[in-house]
């Protein structure tokens, strides 16, 4: 079965929304205020991890829904119920 739809939306629509503020973080670098330059940088370090947690999630959830996928398809597979 393969990853849901809406999962697949929502993880899209996060992707989205940080890659924004990323860019937004970026402009703010450049602030003639120290501060807020600095807690721009702070800010950009934040995203970026969450941003590569994202990515490794999107990445498992699509390999385990494709390992889902082929068991189901093995003949004399036996469907499980889910707990």
């Amino acid at each position: 079965m393969p990853m849901g739809t809406r999962k697949r939306r929502d993880l899209s629509r996060a992707r989205s929304a940080l890659l924004k503020a990323i860019l937004k973080s970026e402009r703010l670098l450049d602030s003639t205020d120290e501060q807020v330059s600095l807690r721009a940088a702070a800010v950009l370090a934040q995203l970026a991890g969450a941003l590569a947690r994202l990515a490794e999630t999107l990445d498992f959830e699509e390999r385990l829904s494709a390992l889902e996928e082929a068991l189901a398809l093995e003949p004399g597979a036996r469907r499980r119920r889910s707990a």
